[in-house]
């Protein structure tokens, strides 16, 4: 795999495997991301694909250890970073991984005028919506968000919300937590308290997840036999 002539001007060169949302390898995702130093005269001093090849049958093989870091974290992913120098004759391995870390939040208010009276019109008119609390669940995720049709009243039934309790559910999501339709797993619910005459309490109470991300090195350094 290696030639011994040759020497790049630089002597180290990098290949990523990646880990995929699940805490596997990705076996389609793998090879050159970072720098892949050659001669001038591009001289060919490594058969690079035998080498990537070499580097995920490595970390494949060792997958107890290699993946610890990914499995200390829910829905994390990432980057194995191998870095083979040349003048030490030596591999090494470095991550990055990536995950979400989730923050609670919580907000209420409290409605009064045409805009709570609409609802309480609406309420009192419909024979489905028993009870002085609606609970309605939303959830966030890619380029889109849905507060749902299925909810619960105070006792814990479930009931179908209409179409215009959910349009106002989208309204003061997006008025008190913009961008939470694309946020990656946002979650929670929204809560109506219709038990004061003349106006509504709202409650939203909401989960929204941030990326991170830790590095670090495994403890490898394995001597190649030129």
């Amino acid at each position: 795999m290696l030639a011994k002539s040759f020497k790049p001007s630089e002597p180290k060169v990098y290949t990523n495997v990646h880990v995929d949302q699940s805490g596997h390898l990705d076996n389609d995702w793998y090879g050159p991301a970072v720098n892949i130093f050659r001669s001038p005269h591009n001289n060919k001093d490594i058969d690079y694909e035998s080498y990537y090849n070499m580097i995920y049958e490595f970390i494949y093989n060792r997958q107890d250890h290699f993946m610890d870091p990914f499995d200390s974290y829910d829905e994390s992913w990432g980057v194995i970073t191998s870095v083979f120098n040349y003048d030490n004759n030596t591999l090494n391995f470095e991550y990055t991984v990536s995950y979400y870390e989730s923050d609670n939040h919580y907000s209420d208010e409290v409605l009064t005028g045409d805009k709570a009276q609409k609802l309480i019109n609406f309420k009192n008119n419909s024979e489905h919506l028993q009870g002085n609390i609606i609970r309605m669940s939303f959830d966030g995720g890619g380029d889109e968000g849905y507060v749902h049709e299925n909810g619960e009243n105070e006792t814990g039934d479930q009931i179908i919300i209409p179409t215009e309790f959910t349009d106002f559910g989208y309204r003061i999501l997006e008025r008190e937590f913009g961008g939470w339709e694309i946020n990656e797993g946002s979650n929670g619910y929204i809560t109506l308290d219709f038990s004061k005459p003349n106006e509504v309490k709202y409650s939203i109470d909401i989960n929204l997840n941030g990326e991170e991300s830790i590095t670090g090195e495994y403890d490898f350094d394995i001597k190649l036999d030129l």
